[in-house]
């Protein structure tokens, strides 16, 4: 009689001592089963030892397998040297996430203060990361965006600037809206060949050069 496993499970009536009589096919078939179950999981004489991992080779995309060995190594395969459209990440890249009603990727920080994400060059410099508050930064330095303490920060001093800059006299062709004649101060100075008729537009202090 050949084994039952591992297309079905043997089923076996127990036995009483005294009263039933243990005949040869009930040790030969315990033996089948064992011999089969031993078979199929692999063994090490065969090199496809169940215990012993080797994950070499290509992956496969069969169905059916000789041992369990095969089936573990072949998911190992898999896992370890990646395979086109897995659903898990490759480690070699090339991977592509699609979203349809969940979250592409969700990183969230526990108590630790490691970062969630990094991104390094080819020189293992760390470049673009996300701290463990999920804030983005290039290297250790945060990365500016609207709403951030580097952001504000940055409108505030532009807007000082700016009206800083509106207090002081053009390089070129600069003119003031006062020229005190009490006191040394910036004026406004005009070269022409005349003095004007008219003063209308000009301010006292205003200095005149005539030339001809």
């Amino acid at each position: 009689m050949t084994a039952s496993y591992p297309s079905s499970v043997r089923s076996y009536k127990a036995v009483v001592d005294l009263v039933d009589t243990v005949i040869a096919d009930n040790v030969n078939s315990l033996q089948e089963e064992i011999k089969a179950i031993e078979t199929t999981l692999g063994t090490a004489t065969t090199n496809q030892n169940p215990l012993a991992s080797t994950w070499t080779g290509s992956f496969s995309t069969a169905t059916t397998w000789g041992t369990l060995y095969d089936r573990l190594a072949n998911i190992e395969v898999g896992l370890v040297s990646g395979v086109a459209n897995a659903p898990y990440v490759l480690v070699s890249g090339g991977s592509s996430i699609s979203t349809t009603n969940n979250k592409g990727l969700q990183l969230k920080a526990g108590s630790s203060s490691l970062n969630l994400l990094e991104a390094y060059a080819y020189g293992n410099t760390l470049n673009f990361n996300l701290d463990a508050s999920g804030l983005p930064k290039v290297g250790t330095n945060n990365v500016i965006y609207v709403g951030s303490t580097e952001y504000n920060a940055l409108v505030s001093a532009t807007s000082a600037a700016s009206t800083l800059a509106g207090t002081k006299v053009s390089a070129t062709n600069g003119t003031v809206t006062t020229a005190s004649t009490s006191s040394g101060v910036v004026r406004n100075i005009y070269v022409n060949t005349a003095i004007p008729s008219t003063t209308t537009g000009y301010l006292d202090g205003d200095i005149w050069v005539v030339y001809s």
